[in-house]
């Protein structure tokens, strides 16, 4: 927290973190405080200003960038076998909130994404995971193209089941942390419809 301070005052960045109710809302798994800056440095920031922080933040930590990417980024035959199974969809180019972006923008960026994964597998993606997924962040124009484009459905961010298959471009989906394990033989599930039921599966 104090390099992030330190770079923002040098670049007259303003740094408020935001209300942990609003951060939470996102970022449920996390504390307070990592919620909140996970929520400021993804959701406030622009492009160009989360470009600096991360460069900078790297330069001052003594990290290798391009080494981190190595070890933590699949390479292209790791994706390209992953095509082959059928097991390969596209989540946007820049990772950017689409529905927050100009139609032409956000169509640019999905299309980066698809036209390279065709090009290194030959495949046609068939399922697309909006960037950062919450409701804002998903987009209608996009949705439309990537239909026009193979794609056959797309998760949100919404933490759900579905009930029904009549917007597959917009399901919800659960993220591992939500699935209880344990003793318990019964987990609860929310599905949403337009309204929030909850039932139980064994």
């Amino acid at each position: 927290m104090a390099i992030l301070k330190q770079i923002l005052s040098r670049e007259n960045i303003a740094f408020e973190l935001p209300d942990s109710a609003i951060a939470r809302s996102i970022y449920k798994f996390d504390s307070a405080e990592a919620a909140k800056l996970k929520y400021f440095l993804n959701y406030v920031l622009n492009e160009n200003q989360q470009k600096l922080v991360i460069d900078r933040s790297f330069n001052i930590l003594g990290f290798d960038q391009a080494r981190m990417s190595n070890d933590l980024y699949m390479t292209k035959d790791m994706i390209v076998k992953l095509a082959l199974t059928g097991a390969l969809g596209t989540h946007g180019h820049a990772h950017r909130p689409l529905g927050l972006l100009e139609k032409n923008i956000a169509i640019a960026d999905f299309d980066i994404s698809i036209n390279k994964l065709k090009e290194w597998t030959g495949k046609d993606m068939l399922a697309f995971s909006y960037p950062f997924g919450f409701y804002e962040a998903c987009s209608k124009a996009v949705a439309d193209y990537a239909m026009n484009n193979h794609i056959k459905f797309a998760f949100t961010l919404e933490r759900a089941g579905n009930k029904k298959l009549d917007t597959p471009m917009f399901l919800g989906r659960f993220s591992p942390n939500d699935i209880f394990i344990g003793n318990t033989s019964y987990c609860p599930i929310t599905f949403w419809n337009g309204l929030t039921d909850t039932v139980w599966f064994k």
